[in-house]
């Protein structure tokens, strides 16, 4: 399952007015640690995805997901509904990482 899945640096998940760290995320999964808000599993919710860039600065992106499972780790979630554009969005973050870590392990 973990194979595939990037560490994402500095990259959170707006639920409520609360914002969670993203542990690990993939193109169709996110897991959040350290989930203390109120959503249950099976359960339908909207989010913004904070994305951060090179520059400094931080994208933001409404989006949907549900929650598969919670547990004393944590909360994983997968993203439905997407929009084409943050679907994309979502899929070149993934890659960089991916890209990024496959270069640090050749080194």
């Amino acid at each position: 399952r973990r194979l595939g899945r990037i560490h994402p640096v500095d990259t959170y998940i707006r639920v409520d007015h609360h914002v969670f760290a993203i542990d690990d995320m993939d193109e169709h999964h996110f897991r959040i640690v350290d989930y203390d808000g109120g959503l249950i599993e099976g359960q339908r919710f909207e989010f913004t995805f904070l994305l951060p860039r090179k520059n400094g600065t931080q994208d933001e992106f409404p989006g949907h997901g549900k929650v598969m499972r919670i547990d004393t780790l944590g909360l994983t979630a997968a993203f439905s509904e997407r929009q084409p554009y943050f679907r994309r969005e979502i899929e070149k973050f993934v890659a960089a990482h991916r890209e990024t870590a496959e270069k640090q392990s050749r080194d």
